[in-house]
């Protein structure tokens, strides 16, 4: 398995139930059938409260978070 860790996590978005979610991603993983995954941790609501979550998704479902700055233009 060809895997690409990060010396830290990297903040990233995780794209679930149609929202987008703060989280951290701490790896690239190669998955022979779905192809580059992110590795992530994530918080997202519920009807019952947040729950945390650890999921492998494709790269289209992770993005850099908008920054602070006005215009919200992404890093």
């Amino acid at each position: 398995m060809d895997r690409r860790a990060s010396a830290e996590p990297r903040a990233v978005e995780v794209q679930r139930d149609g929202r987008w979610w703060p989280g951290l991603q701490s790896a690239w993983r190669f998955d022979p059938e779905r192809g580059w995954v992110a590795e992530v941790t994530f918080s997202m609501d519920h009807e019952w409260g947040r729950g945390n979550h650890m999921d492998a998704v494709p790269a289209d479902r992770v993005r850099l978070p908008l920054t602070s700055e006005p215009g919200g233009e992404r890093v």
